[in-house]
């Protein structure tokens, strides 16, 4: 009976480990570019829609933390008319994405995957709004092409902050 309350106490250990350390170490590019390709539908849903809004300073951020019909960027809130839209938002967040962000003045949108507060670290999948050259997402360290003009982006504020000119003339 011990053994057996000892195996299973070491299972649950590990299966707690595995899940804080996986939360812990970010997603590869190879895992970012199969969740576009799982979720490509909805991503492009989401861009449609995104390119549609007007803004007045050309810079949205969209947190779809979205209640009912509404989604909120910055001050500011925006009904959603389609459902289409809205069942992708929750898509999107019952897969991982945490954030979604676009900013029409650095020719940009981005869907983080992952997010560590500690050293305010995040990766995900961007591209730019015209297609031409590389995204830009705030504290960008790494950027590389994934699939069909869709790149891998990590952040890491405390690299960016040491040396933010090294990174910024990176993706001119």
């Amino acid at each position: 009976m011990k053994k057996r309350a000892l195996l299973l106490l070491i299972l649950i250990l590990t299966t707690f480990m595995v899940g804080c350390t996986r939360s812990y170490y970010p997603p590869s590019s190879e895992d970012a570019d199969l969740f576009l390709k799982n979720n490509r539908n909805d991503i492009d849903v989401i861009v449609n829609y995104l390119q549609t809004i007007e803004t007045e300073d050309d810079s949205a951020f969209f947190n779809f933390g979205i209640t009912k019909d509404t989604v909120f960027y910055e001050l500011e809130d925006h009904d959603i008319p389609s459902d289409d839209v809205k069942t992708s938002l929750r898509h999107l967040k019952s897969n991982g994405c945490v954030v979604i962000s676009m900013h029409k003045d650095d020719n940009t949108i981005y869907f983080e995957i992952w997010h560590r507060t500690m050293g305010d670290v995040g990766c995900g999948i961007a591209r730019t709004l015209d297609g031409q050259g590389f995204p830009k997402v705030q504290f960008q360290t790494e950027c590389k092409p994934i699939s069909d003009g869709w790149f891998y982006y990590y952040t890491d504020y405390e690299a960016y902050r040491i040396d933010p000119s090294k990174y910024d003339e990176m993706w001119r």
